[in-house]
């Protein structure tokens, strides 16, 4: 049944955002659930359905080679570069190649926010998903686990 796919990917996607430090960054695999959840959305034969999954596809895709508007990089470089230097302070200079050969120079601190501009847009389209299929979102507990409607196990939790 898609609704416990859906599910899985809905929790570990909110696992991995609630889990992110500002020291490690993981919004490629955000990315990877995003994609694989609406994958795993029901068969419709619904054009307009149809042209909404295909729309949320493409805007993950463009996440994914372009990161966000102001940075034409793929999000791999930018979270490498990012993961690799941000011990370094935030005020760390890095050179990064552009998709179209351009070189820039960034700071950690920029880098930083590119990420969380693109995991935003991940948290829309995922929170848009969860509204269609009326799933209840995890929240944050006061003891730092992840809480929902339906039980998680100490694992995820």
């Amino acid at each position: 049944m898609p609704e416990s796919q859906i599910d899985f990917y809905l929790i570990n996607f909110f696992h991995l955002v609630m889990m992110n430090q500002f020291w490690n960054m993981n919004v490629c695999s955000e990315v990877n659930f995003v994609k694989s959840m609406i994958r795993s959305m029901h068969d419709t034969r619904k054009p307009d359905e149809l042209k909404q999954r295909q729309k949320w596809l493409d805007d993950v895709e463009e996440i994914w080679v372009k990161t966000n508007e102001k940075i034409n990089t793929r999000l791999t470089v930018i979270e490498i570069a990012y993961n690799k230097n941000v011990m370094k302070g935030f005020n760390k200079m890095i050179e990064i190649d552009d998709n179209d050969g351009k070189s820039n120079e960034y700071n950690t601190a920029l880098l930083y926010d590119h990420l969380k501009v693109a995991e935003s847009k991940l948290v829309s389209i995922v929170v848009t998903i969860a509204s269609y299929y009326k799933l209840v979102i995890p929240v944050q507990s006061s003891r730092g686990g992840l809480g929902s409607g339906f039980a998680l196990k100490p694992g995820v939790a």
